[in-house]
């Protein structure tokens, strides 16, 4: 075999190689945009402040979806903020808590696709046995991004 055809043989499998490698890093990248845009859940975030308006770190949050009784807990940062991801549409009961306060909670919230549900509380000095029920339901304006999503009845 010639020096000369030698090479070239390399350099076609070389660039055959190449194009197998670049074909599948598509194919994957394609893949993983396709399975981002299929989100189908929401997310519940808030603020928890005293009466005051002092935020409360380190409350616990209790969220429970209405239908299923699966419950998600949480705890708010040093801001007071807490935020839970990934809840399938429905209605959630929103519930929460610290040391020296009351429970607060919001029955009826509703989690759509691709929305942000904000649920901020005011807890009050007492303790964990005396309940405060919120029943006002806001129309929830999405304001954190620019996704839109509808639920399809």
């Amino acid at each position: 075999m010639k020096p000369d055809k030698f090479v070239n043989e390399i350099s076609t499998q070389k660039i055959r190689g190449v194009r197998e490698i670049f074909s599948l890093l598509v194919l994957v990248l394609v893949g993983a945009a396709t399975a981002l845009s299929q989100i189908d859940t929401g997310t519940i975030a808030g603020v928890i402040r005293d009466a005051q308006g002092a935020v409360v770190q380190g409350a616990t949050v209790t969220i429970r979806n209405v239908a299923t009784g699966v419950v998600t807990t949480t705890k708010t940062n040093s801001d007071g903020n807490y935020e839970v991801l990934g809840l399938i549409p429905g209605s959630y009961s929103v519930e929460a808590t610290s040391t020296g306060f009351g429970i607060t909670k919001n029955p009826q919230v509703e989690v759509h696709v691709k929305t942000r549900a904000q649920v901020d509380f005011s807890l009050t000095v007492g303790t964990n046995q005396e309940r405060i029920e919120v029943n006002e339901t806001g129309v929830t304006l999405q304001t954190q991004s620019a996704d839109v999503g509808i639920v399809v009845g």
